[in-house]
């Protein structure tokens, strides 16, 4: 069978740009749920967190709020269903790191000091509540205040970074530019991965220090509670224990942890999905246009088929004959489409995550859609050359 050459080079044309339109959602979509499910240092099913905003006035010293703040946190811990609460100012993911550190008797020029420390103001309970690991030394206790000696935790990316071939406990520190004391290492910490406004589809591991809160006096808290089940309603709860302390005590829009994640992952979930759809819609034209061309060539040559079947030719030789005719284009459509993906995923390495441009098993699997797609489409064309009866076609112009 010959003839369709123009229709048959539309298909391979359809069925290559399909292959590469589904890797990319391919790609696309496997990043969304890597990025989803990674391990981001603490334990997030579970968490829910609030911000919170003191009033002008009864609270500009470090006394007053950090009583303020043990009494929340205290009264919210005692709440039923809540298994621990703390406060941060610095709820993960969020926390981008805009500090300098410096190392006591290490001398760093300016120009090398790196702005890429968060620093995060905490209560005791806070590496319990998120469930953070403390990898070597000890928590922040009742006895870290604002008399005794300035201590800090660091996390074990500050501790690579900062401390390459020492063990950071016991060095001192400090946060550059700010007027801070020199702080006193007592532990090294799990690193909580982190959002930055330069990579989109990254949780980065920043250098961040923790300081116990009862030694400064932190711009703002937020409130982190661990609940038996995140379908609680804390909200009214939260807020009448802040109410019974001051009525100023403004809480805010008490989100679980997998929200609070969610707001990341929206956009990139939404242009998966968006990609997907311009994928599958290049498909199905893909797999009508190669119906179409079939089953205008199976019309064609009615006659020519009805020669071979009286000339024994089977009805399955019939059918492979049929598909033959299909799967060139479908072959050739693939091995460009394969081609063009290869030499086009560079341009998605900024939105994947943990996936290689040129991941074999998305290939693979785009490859497997695309025959059984297009196995479908040939499957009554062939069905149909395969019935013709010989005797009525040879009777036929």
């Amino acid at each position: 069978m010959r003839g369709g050459g123009l229709g048959r080079a539309m298909v391979a044309a359809e069925m290559a740009l399909s292959v590469v339109l589904l890797a990319g959602a391919g790609l696309l979509m496997e990043s969304v749920l890597r990025m989803g499910s990674a391990n981001l240092g603490f334990a997030a099913t579970g968490l829910v967190a609030a911000s919170v905003v003191l009033p002008d006035g009864p609270y500009r010293e470090a006394d007053a709020r950090i009583r303020l703040y043990q009494k929340l946190q205290q009264g919210v811990a005692a709440l039923p269903g809540v298994e621990a609460a703390t406060l941060t100012s610095s709820v993960p993911p969020e926390g981008t790191g805009t500090n300098t550190l410096q190392v006591f008797g290490k001398i760093n020029p300016p120009e090398l000091l790196r702005h890429d420390v968060v620093q995060a103001w905490i209560d005791p309970d806070y590496f319990r509540t998120l469930g953070t690991a403390i990898s070597a030394g000890r928590a922040f206790d009742a006895h870290d205040v604002k008399d005794s000696g300035a201590v800090a935790i660091v996390d074990e990316a500050l501790a690579r970074e900062y401390f390459p071939s020492a063990d950071p406990i016991g060095r001192r520190i400090q946060i550059a530019g700010e007027k801070s004391p020199w702080l006193t290492v007592i532990g090294i910490a799990a690193t909580e991965k982190r959002t930055t406004v330069y990579q989109e589809m990254q949780w980065v591991a920043q250098p961040t220090v923790f300081r116990p809160f009862t030694q400064g006096l932190p711009p703002g808290m937020a409130l982190v509670a661990r609940v038996g089940s995140e379908d609680l309603p804390l909200g009214a709860a939260i807020r009448g224990v802040a109410a019974s302390i001051d009525r100023g005590v403004a809480i805010g829009e008490v989100q679980t942890m997998r929200q609070r994640l969610g707001v990341y992952l929206a956009y990139p979930r939404f242009r998966a999905v968006v990609f997907g759809g311009f994928a599958a819609f290049a498909l199905l034209l893909a797999v009508v246009g190669l119906h179409g061309v079939l089953g205008q060539l199976v019309s064609q040559r009615t006659q020519e088929i009805g020669v071979r079947m009286a000339l024994s030719a089977r009805p399955a030789d019939v059918a492979r004959m049929v598909a033959r005719q299909g799967g060139m284009p479908v072959l050739a459509g693939l091995a460009i489409g394969i081609g063009a993906a290869l030499s086009l995923g560079r341009y998605l390495a900024s939105m994947l995550y943990e996936v290689k441009p040129q991941d074999p098993v998305t290939l693979a699997c785009v490859s497997v859609t695309l025959l059984a797609a297009a196995g479908v489409a040939m499957a009554l064309p062939a069905r149909r050359a395969a019935r013709t009866d010989p005797m009525t076609a040879l009777r036929q112009e």
